[in-house]
């Protein structure tokens, strides 16, 4: 699996990129606690890939990237609460909280496991995932941590 994740990210990397979304993409809701959270599917089938972008960018960061994936992985992109693009939101939003938001998104999705990427600030907040629930994470993956 991860040397399909692998070539992947080596076919984007030498592919022309499109800007626009596939247009396999749903953008959904899912009843997370008392929030409701949106998120894109990207498709796919397989192992579920939770795709995190940075602070508060949107996960069409991630619009070249996903596609790709779609070929081995079951895609998925939340928004983190508060963010723009994301269901209105009420209480906390530290780190804690969206570290919860992503283990009731799985719950919610009715996963059991996941690999998760989490880009600059988000690659933190895999790591803390994967410390906290070992057992929600397949895998963790960074890139450009902050």
């Amino acid at each position: 699996m991860l040397v399909a994740l692998l070539a992947s990210i080596v076919a984007l990397m030498s592919a022309q990129p499109t800007g626009a979304p596939s247009s396999d993409v749903r953008v959904s809701t899912a009843q997370v606690g008392s929030q409701r959270v949106r998120y894109i599917d990207w498709g796919g089938s397989g192992e579920p890939f939770v795709l995190l972008p940075a602070r508060c960018d949107s996960p069409f960061v991630y619009g070249d990237l996903a596609p790709f994936l779609t070929k081995h992985l079951r895609v998925l992109s939340p928004w983190t609460r508060g963010c723009p693009g994301a269901e209105p939101s009420s209480g906390e939003m530290g780190i804690d909280q969206q570290i919860a938001d992503l283990v009731a998104f799985l719950d919610a999705m009715g996963l059991q496991r996941a690999t998760f990427a989490g880009h600059s600030a988000s690659g933190g907040k895999v790591v803390r995932l994967a410390r906290q629930f070992p057992a929600r994470v397949s895998r963790i993956i960074t890139l450009d941590i902050i």
